[in-house]
């Protein structure tokens, strides 16, 4: 339409030599035109490959720390109810060791009454022993009378032990050792148990091993309490 009507076929021959000079030039500028393109859709691509990692990446650092921040909530709800636990557990320790107490102070305090109240009626009976040693009794009456004032002697003392009550719940008895006569104590002891055996039917027989000999400083009270509960 631009083309005068006029125009020589000679100037329509050059005109599409120049349009076919132009055809490789606008051919490249396509070319770079397409890889132009093409290279920035593939670098957008790239980016968008970038941004997708980074969002997953972002996405697993998210749900670690949740996991690390949810870990932590239970750790520290673990060790709340293990302190309660605790706690819980030395306030029982604590009232079970108050009761024990308490048990020990009320059977302290009843031994030491009940001690007392068994020590008034044995002085009596010792008294009333010691008179009776004065009538004139024969020898065989001497004998049984001298065995139950031995009997009353040692229960008293086992009171007197009762009565000291720190050193028999620590296990810290003393003893006292004395010169004793082994067969005196021995006779002692079968004096005392013979009626019991007799009421029974039984035969008993005491006596000391001929290793041994007849005196030994011994405490006479445990040892004749030991004999007495082998008996």
């Amino acid at each position: 339409a631009w083309l005068a009507a006029d125009t020589s076929p000679a100037e329509l021959q050059a005109l599409l030599a120049s349009l076919d000079r132009l055809g490789e030039p606008l051919q490249m500028l396509s070319l770079d035109s397409h890889q132009t393109t093409w290279s920035r859709a593939d670098d957008q691509r790239r980016r968008l490959q970038a941004h997708h990692g980074t969002a997953l990446l972002l996405t697993v650092l998210q749900a670690g720390l949740l996991l690390a921040m949810a870990g932590i909530a239970l750790r520290g709800l673990h060790q709340r109810q293990s302190r309660r636990h605790l706690e819980a557990l030395a306030e029982e320790r604590q009232q079970a060791r108050l009761a024990a107490e308490q048990a020990s102070r009320a059977k302290s305090d009843f031994l030491a009454d009940m001690s007392h109240e068994l020590r008034t009626p044995l002085h009596g009976l010792l008294g009333m022993l010691a008179l009776l040693e004065r009538d004139g009794l024969g020898p065989r009456q001497q004998e049984h009378l001298a065995t139950a004032r031995g009997s009353a002697r040692h229960l008293l003392a086992i009171l007197d032990d009762v009565l000291d009550l720190s050193r028999l719940e620590s296990g810290q008895l003393a003893l006292h050792p004395v010169p004793t006569d082994l067969d005196q104590l021995l006779r002692e002891v079968e004096h005392l148990m013979r009626p019991l055996a007799q009421d029974k039917g039984l035969a008993l027989v005491i006596g000391r091993d001929d290793q041994l000999p007849p005196r030994l400083s011994l405490d006479r009270l445990r040892l004749k309490q030991i004999l007495f509960n082998l008996v």
